[in-house]
């Protein structure tokens, strides 16, 4: 049989295809039948056959893999290898096997199932209805083009999800500011801080956003600050000599060099020339009393220990290099009292205002759309520009 011959024959193949995936049982079944549907469109569109065919072959194949994808989540996963099994009266380990099939034990790519199972989770009328509409256009049917419906429908949801909790929350934090913007642009508009409490850029890894420009940045803010004030500013021990000079230069009075301790997240654990790195500097400026506590503890000190947020925390990590919660609002409340105004310039996800005692009104200016929507969601706020 010549290879035109052989193509020929896919396209004749349609309407039987058509029939057997309506009647299909099994997942070989309705692979072998989507790989005849995609032979078929691929045909016709080297054949300049017409959109008309290649779409009715590319239909079939979209609605295979449907029906893959329905299967393929209805599927139990394989579990691999089990270490231990009881025999009597004992537990012995032994290496006993999932027989459940894997995805490479059916001939399927982990990129191909998640697709098919995306174009199954999309409703049946709305996938019925995206069908006809591509007919009626005289659009090509891929299955790309349901992908699409699929993420526009699961953005929808992310949306929906996001303004219900907004309005769940709505009030608990009605203290917070939250304002979209470059800080440098925004210093500009507003009035003056009791206290400031920020974790700039370091300029020390590689997201596009770490930049450092301490100078211009502490610039911005000094014409915001009350007479009496307290500035806490995070920075990297590389460059926390540099910025001690700028400081000095601009007349900020340095009370002291806190020393943030964090062993959960020791950097440089496979140096060989240098000390491994578990701590970051906060530079402590400012011309008014601390809030201390009446008991005297280590709280105190200008040490201070405490974890770095992980995924498995409490205090889950949401920003690539956020803060303690405990740590963060130690220096809220230290640094300010009732009824004190607080900036956090460099807000990232929201920490500062997640903390900030209800008796004190805090601005949180952050750059990031992204890092604002999640600040949004964390503090059930919405920005104000």
């Amino acid at each position: 049989m010549e290879k035109g011959d052989l193509n020929i024959s896919s396209i004749e193949k349609l309407s039987i295809a058509r029939q057997m995936l309506a009647e299909a049982k099994s997942l070989d079944d309705i692979l072998n039948i989507r790989d005849i549907a995609e032979a078929a469109r691929v045909y016709a569109q080297a054949a300049r056959l017409g959109l008309e065919n290649q779409n009715e072959a590319a239909e079939i194949k979209i609605r295979a893999e449907r029906r893959a994808g329905e299967m393929l989540a209805q599927m139990p996963k394989n579990k691999g290898a089990d270490g231990s099994i009881v025999t009597g009266s004992t537990m012995e380990q032994v290496t006993v096997m999932d027989s459940t099939p894997t995805l490479a034990d059916l001939g399927i790519e982990r990129k191909q199932s998640f697709r098919w199972q995306m174009i199954a989770s999309l409703p049946e009328d709305e996938f019925e209805e995206h069908i006809q509409e591509t007919k009626a256009e005289g659009k090509e049917q891929t299955s790309a083009g349901v992908l699409k419906i699929v993420q526009k429908e699961k953005i929808a949801a992310a949306h929906d999800l996001r303004d219900a909790t907004l309005r769940q929350n709505m009030g608990d934090k009605q203290h917070v500011k939250l304002i979209h913007g470059d800080m440098l642009d925004v210093m500009p508009t507003l009035g003056k801080f009791d206290l400031v409490v920020t974790d700039p850029p370091y300029g020390v890894t590689d997201y596009e956003w770490d930049i450092l420009h301490t100078k211009e940045w502490l610039q911005a803010i000094i014409p915001h600050l009350a007479d009496q004030y307290n500035l806490f500013w995070f920075c990297s021990p590389v460059y926390a000599a540099d910025i001690e000079l700028d400081m000095r230069a601009l007349g900020l009075q340095i009370q002291s060099r806190i020393v943030w301790h964090r062993r959960n997240m020791a950097m440089g654990s496979a140096a060989k020339n240098k000390f491994i790195d578990t701590w970051e500097m906060i530079f402590h400026a400012g011309n008014r009393e601390l809030n201390f506590p009446k008991d005297w503890s280590d709280a105190w000190f200008d040490v201070q220990e405490f974890a770095v947020p992980q995924t498995n925390f409490t205090d889950k990590k949401i920003h690539p290099t956020q803060k303690p919660e405990g740590l963060i609002q130690r220096l809220v409340e230290f640094g300010s009292y009732a009824g004190d105004h607080i900036l956090d310039p460099f807000a990232g996800s929201g920490t500062a205002g997640a903390v900030c005692p209800d008796d004190r009104d805090v601005t949180l200016i952050e750059r990031e759309d992204g890092y604002v929507g999640i600040a949004e969601v964390r503090l059930g706020i919405k920005r104000v520009q």
